[in-house]
């Protein structure tokens, strides 16, 4: 599996990848639950984080929060939630 920073920064510099393409699963500790945003929706902060603001919510998620990557629906990238490693 591709690190999570080198598979962001290909669909932002792909010229083959539009990043209106994608969405971002990320993992929510207190909902313990997955909620998705728009890949034009975050702003890459640093090597290990990123921003976003959607519909009210806004955070700065570290990347081993995301958990899943969709292109058009399909799902390309994935790491496993701890309780689907049980």
């Amino acid at each position: 599996m591709m690190p999570i920073n080198r598979f962001l920064a290909k669909i932002r510099w792909d010229k083959n990848k539009n990043p209106k393409d994608f969405s971002i699963g990320i993992f929510d500790r207190m909902k313990n639950d997955i909620f998705f945003v728009r890949f034009e929706d975050i702003e890459m902060n640093n090597a290990d984080r990123f921003s976003f603001s959607v519909k009210g919510r806004e955070g700065r998620i570290p990347f081993h929060r995301i958990r899943i990557i969709k292109e058009r629906g399909k799902v390309v990238w994935e790491r496993p939630c701890k309780k689907d490693l049980k």
